[in-house]
């Protein structure tokens, strides 16, 4: 059974309020001790992947992902290791932002290519590396609790990603996860 983690930011809402979902596919490449991650501008790690276009699949989803953003070709999807669901209050009253992440074991050609980032992406600096997993999870384990402490204003990505803490404690979790695989 898949391991699903809820982490909830901000005012819990009512289970029955209303919510609005979206879903995403993460790439989780291993290569012995290594895995294949995005390094930020911020520091912080995080998996290749992004959000489902309408009418892909998984496997379409994690194949555009990995060759935009890390020059990757995939070479097969193996098992969902991971569900992360984020929730916080959406922009719609009293409604809730439910953001589903699924991680995938996948397998890509040896190399990366160049990359196709997006303005957000381009923004943020994200660079493909080969990082020893858990060096990537010590360094998550710190800017959270950095920017837990500092408190939500105290980010200086607060203009590129508002919801920047968010990013590292899911991809932190997920980090958990593989590490301990």
């Amino acid at each position: 059974m898949t391991r699903v983690v809820r982490i909830v930011h901000g005012v819990p809402m009512p289970e029955d309020a209303v919510r609005v979902r979206r879903e995403a596919t993460r790439a989780v490449v291993r290569r012995g001790d290594d895995v294949l991650l995005l390094v930020s501008r911020s520091g912080d790690y995080r998996f290749p992947g992004g959000g489902l276009d309408a009418g892909e699949t998984v496997e379409q989803a994690l194949a555009r992902e990995l060759l935009e953003e890390c020059g990757a070709r995939l070479d097969r999807v193996g098992e969902h290791v991971l569900t992360v669901v984020d929730e916080r209050p959406a922009r719609e009253p009293g409604a809730v932002f439910a953001h589903e992440s699924r991680f995938y074991a996948c397998d890509v050609h040896d190399g990366l290519g160049q990359v196709a980032h997006d303005l957000r992406e381009r923004t943020l600096a994200l660079v493909p590396v080969w990082v020893d997993v858990r060096h990537a999870l010590a360094v998550n384990r710190g800017l959270r609790d950095a920017r837990l402490e500092a408190g939500p204003s105290s980010s200086p990505d607060t203009a590129a990603e508002p919801d920047d803490l968010a990013w590292i404690e899911r991809e932190t979790v997920a980090l958990e996860v593989v590490a301990s695989r």
